[in-house]
């Protein structure tokens, strides 16, 4: 568990920790678990961004598995990772909390942002790059 850094907002912890949960989820590939912390981006437009997927949809179902995948390749069981600059931005979709994660591995170091979205109680991915 990473622990708050001195400075930061309960926001600001809160969406670190989905992002931890997101990750132990989609290790242990609990599709269902994992559903709730992606946001919506299908032909819905009432549901787009501002909802999650539901695995009982087919074409949903395959988004999430798809999301989990990437996420198991950036943190391997060998990897490490360490939480860096974090920002919130403002645009259409809502107000957008960014994190920089190093994540270490046995032959590299890469950063990656996850651009998380409040929906309901807890922080959803949007995107990751």
């Amino acid at each position: 568990m990473v622990q708050m850094a001195a400075g930061c907002s309960s926001s600001e912890e809160d969406s670190k920790k989905d992002i931890e949960k997101i990750i132990e989820l989609a290790k242990a590939n609990d599709l269902g678990a994992l559903a709730n912390f992606i946001v919506y981006r299908g032909p819905d437009k009432a549901r787009k961004w501002k909802d999650s997927y539901d695995v009982k949809d087919g074409w949903e179902k395959e988004r999430v598995d798809s999301m989990a995948e990437s996420i198991r390749k950036i943190f391997s069981d060998d990897s490490s990772y360490e939480f860096g600059k974090f920002q919130k931005k403002t645009q259409s979709e809502g107000e957008w909390h960014v994190w920089e994660i190093s994540v270490k591995n046995k032959s590299e170091t890469k950063t990656v942002i996850f651009a998380m979205l409040k929906i309901g109680d807890h922080y959803v991915i949007g995107d990751i790059d």
